[in-house]
């Protein structure tokens, strides 16, 4: 079998299609609907899961996505919320609110906290002091890996993107299409792309602040973990997420349609 990216060892591994896929409190968030991987180094090749979600290129399998990122940064497996965080780290991704709120949260709410990234020496100092104090429940790689990256949205239960301004923004839209709760500041692209989750009428994608302070990123952090408990609003913010298309056979059309109004006014 050859795909199309070319893998010709590629097997379609029938007996894990069906499989759950569940996060880190058990909770199934969908299943294994079809899976390619590499025969021999059972990486996966392309997976679609649950309500259209993708598992990125080389990850192992693991039916539970959350396990496998625990093992690989080297956490226990606690059976408790997971946040992830893949990104430059700048002081425009607003990681001083972090480092302000989030010892504290972490001792008072016991959550896990998976962080890959590299820029300015006081973040990565901050990530590394915060793995070393909390050994159990923060897991830091300085750096970039591709693999690890996808693990993080596959694996995460959220996504924490705190930037103080963001133009546009990717991983808030790669969380969304994974299932991962995205925590997001209400800027740019990320006020575009990231709907607050309305308790009411049940609509919304993620955790979104409104103002870029200590306290607004405590609070966000605070209600993703108070929603993470719901177990049914839980799931219904992962189905909000993942039904939410933000590819170009959208916003193509929109563009399309913006340029044809530009042109009928001259």
């Amino acid at each position: 079998m050859t795909t199309a990216s070319g893998h010709t060892s590629a097997i379609r591994a029938k007996k894990v299609i069906g499989t759950a896929v569940k996060n880190s409190a058990g909770q199934k968030i969908g299943q294994v609907e079809d899976i390619v991987l590499d025969k021999e180094s059972n990486n996966i090749i392309f997976a679609v899961v649950g309500f259209g979600g993708f598992l990125g290129m080389n990850e192992k399998f693991h039916p539970v996505p959350w396990s496998a990122l625990l093992e690989r940064l080297g956490l226990p497996r606690a059976g408790v919320p997971v946040i992830g965080i893949v990104s430059r780290l700048a002081g425009q991704k607003g990681f001083a609110l972090v480092g302000e709120v989030v010892p504290d949260l972490l001792r008072r709410h016991g959550f896990q906290l998976v962080v890959l990234g590299s820029g300015e020496s006081r973040f990565e100092e901050l990530f590394g002091q915060l793995a070393a104090t909390f050994p159990r429940q923060v897991g830091f790689h300085r750096g970039f890996s591709n693999d690890l990256a996808h693990l993080i949205e596959a694996g995460a239960d959220m996504f924490l993107m705190p930037s103080r301004y963001e133009p546009c923004g990717l991983n808030q839209m790669y969380s969304l299409r994974y299932g991962t709760i995205p925590i997001v500041h209400k800027t740019g692209g990320l006020a575009d792309t990231v709907e607050l989750w309305d308790p009411h009428d049940r609509t919304g994608t993620g955790v979104v602040f409104d103002h870029f302070t200590g306290d607004g990123l405590r609070w966000a952090i605070e209600a993703a973990l108070a929603l993470y408990r719901d177990r049914a609003a839980w799931r219904q913010l992962i189905e909000n997420g993942m039904a939410r298309n933000t590819s170009w056979d959208v916003q193509g059309k929109l563009y399309e349609e913006l340029y044809r109004r530009l042109t009928q006014g001259r």
